[in-house]
């Protein structure tokens, strides 16, 4: 049921949507959504995506090996860890990394636009 919702739903969205123009550098994107198979590297490199690891995993952003394992996502470091990255915490791990957001275009003046629904957003939005 799941799956058929998602198929539906991915065929009303335009192909135009998924495609990247050549307008926006992938730096232009903020808040990716990011999971426990994203490289930490990648993590650490987005200051919300680096904020929930040093909250949830303080010393990992840090640490001295990180060279080591920056490559590999938190779900192939963790059997690796003897224990230390339990399922609990990479399930909050997980569920604050998701609370970063979804990507959104940055405006072409490099501020960020309020959210939909904020009422710092301007009318219209």
């Amino acid at each position: 049921m799941k799956i058929a919702l998602i198929a539906a739903v991915v065929a009303l969205v335009p192909a135009a949507a998924f495609a990247q123009t050549g307008d926006a550098p992938p730096s232009a994107l903020i808040n990716a959504h990011y999971t426990l198979d994203t490289p930490i590297k990648d993590l650490i490199a987005d200051p919300g995506a680096k904020a929930v690891l040093d909250k949830d995993l303080p010393g990992l952003s840090s640490d001295e090996n990180l060279s080591k394992f920056e490559d590999k996502s938190l779900r192939e470091l963790q059997p690796m860890t003897g224990g230390q990255l339990t399922d609990d915490l990479m399930k909050k791990v997980a569920t604050d990394l998701a609370a970063t957001g979804d990507p959104v275009a940055a405006p072409a003046d490099g501020t960020k636009t309020p959210p939909v629904g904020d009422p710092k957003a301007p009318a219209g939005r």
